[in-house]
């Protein structure tokens, strides 16, 4: 059994990468594990435990039928967290739900589903995790910086490729393994 997932590679740029700076420097007083960069990722369907004979079969569907979307822009909106202030576990980036996104979406989970996987009905909230905590010690502390940062990480990403992952886990974090890449279809063509 493999853990797998499909999601959208996010390669971020030197102006993130210095607000990302900033933003850990000022919340270095919190318990707060930052994701390695090379690891962010906007997830579109977990998969979960994934029977080892049927990855490649998965892989196949996804790319026949996600190879003749286009490229699209998605964007990165403001600062979160998932629970809440009082009690964080999650610090985020939010996304813009455009309907590119939901389409390639809701053709991944119908190819899942035809391989006999089900999935909650939860609302669609597309975020890119930045950071995960247990405790935070200065929650106001928290609130008044990401007010503070709320239009720092604003910015927009080409969307080319989507990738089928295995997500190994480790004492260290998670290793994601590209299972297949599918390149989208560039506008300019």
């Amino acid at each position: 059994m493999k853990r797998t997932f499909i999601a959208i590679k996010i390669k971020v740029n030197s102006d993130f990468v210095n607000s990302l700076k900033k933003l850990q420097i000022e919340l270095i007083k919190e318990n707060i594990k930052w994701i390695d960069i090379n690891n962010f990722h906007l997830t579109l369907c977990f998969v979960g435990n994934t029977n080892s004979e049927i990855v490649h079969l998965i892989s196949n569907e996804l790319n026949k039928q996600l190879k003749n979307y286009s490229e699209f822009s998605i964007s990165l909106k403001k600062l979160g967290v998932f629970r809440n202030f009082n009690t964080p576990r999650v610090l985020f980036l939010g996304i813009e739900i455009n309907n590119n996104l939901i389409r390639i979406k809701e053709d991944i989970e119908r190819i899942l589903i035809s391989f006999g996987y089900q999935f909650d009905v939860r609302e669609f909230k597309p975020h890119i995790s930045i950071a995960r905590t247990k405790k935070i010690i200065d929650r106001d502390n928290l609130i008044k910086i990401f007010d503070k940062y709320k239009d720092e990480f604003r910015f927009n990403y080409m969307v080319n490729s989507i990738y089928f992952y295995e997500s190994i886990l480790t004492s260290q974090g998670p290793i994601y393994k590209e299972i297949s890449k599918i390149e989208l279809k560039n506008k300019g063509n």
